[in-house]
């Protein structure tokens, strides 16, 4: 508040590490319940910083114009947000901060965030001169797709390219193109996050990641395909009979990121019991314990979590949390199962290692 806040007037936002006090006008959270409609969605105050941060439109407008300004921090320490950072021989499109990309040609500086039941997005326009800042209170909301519809209404004349595929187009799929073998669950090799294309007869291919809804995924020129109307592509190898073998998703901002296919999930009782037991991770300080279903599969528990489902994705591998997090077991020279990684978007390969049954 003294550094930033105060100094760019907003004084409707704070970091809420005190969960009793009192916020005028504040919005709450809801999630659907099957029973009742709907419920109340607490995020979890643990987090200050990552998250918890209560604010407004208006005030979001006020911290917007400091990019501008740089009346706070300074024009180094304003630019430096923006410099996108180099993992390996690729360019992020994270920058320290915020997420550069392309919206109909236009160049972007964005953020989303989600915690319980609000979901929120920040997108500005650099070269326009916009920015657009929704706040929701459900699940269901995507702010990311309003504030690309808001700046729509702004910016018509100023895009490049296509509002959506409906006027991008839709191209034809050459005769005979083994779509079918595209289905499947895919692997990034540097964390592991995995995406899976489906196929059915009604609605074609689509591509789901991470906890997000399917999006359809529509023929386009040079052997691709759009992700919806998202702006982003999958690209598959021109050469027909390598399909289903690789893939590349292309979001228009950071290097494009090449997946595998994973090697079929081996569900048989003898490998799933292998992979019973408790886990340590000494970065996390904290015992994870994987075990079977009634079922026969498995599930990852941990004692604030509880049980989360493991959806098996390929030769040692999960899918966790709604497909958000992968779940890799690792093998010892000897073969046996000696630890997993758990990887996330912004958490890749954090390593646990086999552990005897803590006590009591």
């Amino acid at each position: 508040e003294e550094r930033i806040f105060g100094p760019l007037g907003m004084d409707r936002t704070h970091f809420r590490d005190d969960h009793e006090r009192v916020v005028p006008d504040r919005a709450y959270a809801y999630a659907p319940d099957p029973d009742e409609g709907w419920k109340i969605s607490i995020p979890d105050f643990a987090i200050v910083g990552a998250s918890s941060l209560f604010t407004t439109v208006e005030d979001l407008a006020k911290w917007e114009r400091n990019f501008r300004t740089a009346e706070v921090g300074g024009r180094d320490a304003v630019d430096g947000m923006l410099h996108r950072v180099a993992v390996g021989d690729d360019r992020h499109a994270y920058s320290h901060g915020l997420f550069g990309g392309e919206h109909r040609g236009l160049r972007t500086v964005s953020h989303g965030g989600a915690d319980a039941g609000y979901r929120s997005h920040f997108r500005r326009y650099p070269e326009q001169g916009l920015a657009v800042a929704v706040l929701c209170n459900a699940p269901g909301a995507r702010p990311g797709e309003r504030a690309r519809e808001v700046a729509g209404l702004y910016l018509a004349d100023a895009f490049t390219e296509p509002a959506d595929e409906e006027e991008a187009g839709e191209a034809e799929l050459p005769a005979g193109a083994p779509v079918e073998k595209l289905a499947g669950w895919y692997a990034n090799r540097v964390n592991d996050l995995p995406l899976r294309i489906s196929q059915s007869e009604e609605d074609g291919l689509s591509l789901a990641t991470g906890n997000r809804p399917s999006r359809p995924l529509v023929p386009a020129p040079d052997t691709a395909f759009r992700v919806g109307s998202t702006g982003n592509r999958i690209v598959v190898p021109a050469d027909r009979s390598q399909w289903g073998r690789t893939i590349v998703v292309d979001d228009g901002a950071g290097a494009p990121i090449r997946y595998r296919r994973a090697q079929p999930a081996d569900t048989g009782a003898g490998t799933m019991a292998a992979f019973e037991g408790w886990y340590w991770s000494d970065e996390l300080g904290t015992f994870y314990r994987v075990r079977r279903t009634d079922e026969g599969g498995l599930e990852l528990w941990q004692r604030r979590l509880g049980a989360l489902a493991a959806n098996p994705m390929q030769r040692d591998a999960f899918s966790v949390y709604f497909d958000f997090l992968a779940l890799t077991f690792t093998r010892g020279e000897d073969g046996r199962v000696d630890g997993f990684t758990l990887s996330g978007p912004r958490t890749w390969k954090l390593r646990f290692r086999r552990v005897e049954k803590p006590a009591p």
